[in-house]
């Protein structure tokens, strides 16, 4: 006799992430997103051949060809939670930086990526203490985004907690969590030997990326059992923040490698940390503060491609990210067609444009939770004018919608940058 069904309520439900050293290779979740929905629903990749043989139905014979693990994951925007799928969408965290603490100097001996242990001389203050945080990097008293290389910048500065201190004089030993960059002055571009106190926040650089980080996504079912999807990447990533009483908030498109379940889903643990909120952005357009926008849209494309091959599983075996293009929208209260700051009409089309030339621009978004809770930034330093257009409404005011694309700009290097800043020390 089956046990009867019981009903499991939606709310218990949970969405884990981790990000895997070995693509393919599941990892249980290091984090968990609040999500709103969870639709990665796995094709089957169930067809039956069309046929004629003296029936009517075509369905005869069941064949299977293509599993597919894709479908998007929506949810608020978090300081820390689902952090994974923002950094995962660019590229990786490449170096990560504290805020200043005391004035606790010292330089550590090389070290291999990986290692477990520092051996840290003294410079100016007092002896290191096990729970503080020092940052390795080359260069003395930087700290936060001064710290980090944006895009395309060598890796290397790293913020470790110290877990033990061995030894009653300089030099102390210290026990670490693994290394994520070697220490070296010659290697990892010329980071490393120069130690210092640092405190949350800690700043992270995302920095662009041609081959994306590989993700294990647990879809953990009303606490019951969980499908587990191994091998993801983030194939288009679109953030939204709305001057509504709503969170800001994102949607991601995922593509997976490898499907199991798990009879006990892992246990789930939060950040306590609240999401963004429009009131606390900060958008600039073509050098100006954008104290005029409603809503705000950033687009990330990553055009991840599945690759089948013959005489392997009805999985993909590889997931490789093509073509980037990024893209944004915005509704900005209206002001002017031709003032040289909001006449973003005039600026838009090389008929009318200053010289018959559009106006080129950066783009910015920044969301800052109060009393360094929280911190996500991302800038296109090369933003052209797509679309715009005018909404007039009987009893409204007057709008105009904005269609923007960044581009790749050869002067810098780049198209996008970055950061994060939040209470997570290590790299994503």
């Amino acid at each position: 006799m089956t046990a009867p069904i019981v009903q499991v309520p939606g709310n218990l439900s949970a969405f884990g992430i981790a990000k895997e050293v070995t693509p393919g290779t599941p990892v249980l979740p290091s984090s968990f997103e609040p999500f709103t929905t969870c639709n990665i629903i796995p094709d089957t990749g169930l067809f039956f051949p069309p046929v004629m043989m003296n029936v009517r139905e075509t369905d005869v014979f069941a064949l299977y060809g293509q599993e597919k693990l894709a479908g998007p994951v929506d949810g608020p925007l978090f300081p820390v939670n689902g952090i994974h799928m923002f950094v995962g969408a660019i590229g990786t965290d490449n170096s990560q930086s504290g805020t200043a603490g005391s004035s606790k100097t010292g330089t550590v001996a090389a070290a291999a990526k990986g290692a477990t242990s520092l051996t840290y001389t003294t410079t100016a203050g007092s002896a290191p203490l096990a729970n503080e945080y020092i940052q390795v990097g080359p260069v003395l008293t930087t700290y936060g985004l001064s710290a980090i290389p944006f895009s395309g910048g060598p890796a290397g500065t790293q913020v470790v907690k110290i877990t033990s201190v061995a030894g009653t004089t300089s030099p102390y030993t210290l026990t670490v969590p693994a290394l994520q960059f070697k220490v070296d002055t010659t290697g990892n571009g010329g980071a490393g030997l120069v130690a210092q106190n640092v405190v949350a926040p800690f700043y992270h650089n995302i920095n662009p990326a041609n081959v994306l980080n590989s993700y294990t996504f647990e879809k953990n079912l009303g606490g019951k059992q969980s499908e587990q999807y191994a091998g993801c990447q983030i194939d288009s990533y679109n953030l939204k923040c709305p001057t509504t009483n709503s969170e800001v908030s994102f949607s991601a498109a995922v593509m997976g490698l490898a499907i199991a379940t798990l009879t006990s889903p892992t246990a789930v643990a939060v950040d306590s940390g609240v999401p963004f909120v429009f009131a606390e952005g900060s958008l600039s357009f073509q050098g100006n503060v954008m104290t005029t926008a409603t809503n705000v849209e950033i687009d990330i494309q990553n055009t991840v491609k599945d690759t089948y091959t013959v005489g392997t599983s009805h999985l993909p075996t590889y997931l490789t990210a093509t073509t980037r293009k990024f893209s944004a929208k915005c509704t900005a209260v209206f002001s002017s067609l031709t003032d040289t700051a909001w006449g973003y009409f005039t600026q838009a089309f090389p008929s009318i444009a200053p010289s018959n030339v559009p106006v080129v621009g950066a783009l910015s978004l920044t969301l800052t939770h109060p009393s360094g809770g929280g911190i996500i930034g991302i800038n296109f330093p090369q933003v052209n004018i797509e679309k715009i257009g005018d909404d007039v409404k009987v009893g409204d005011v007057i709008t105009q919608s904005l269609d923007l694309t960044p581009s790749y700009d050869i002067a810098t290097g780049y198209a996008i940058q970055a950061y994060v800043a939040n209470n997570a020390n290590t790299g994503y």
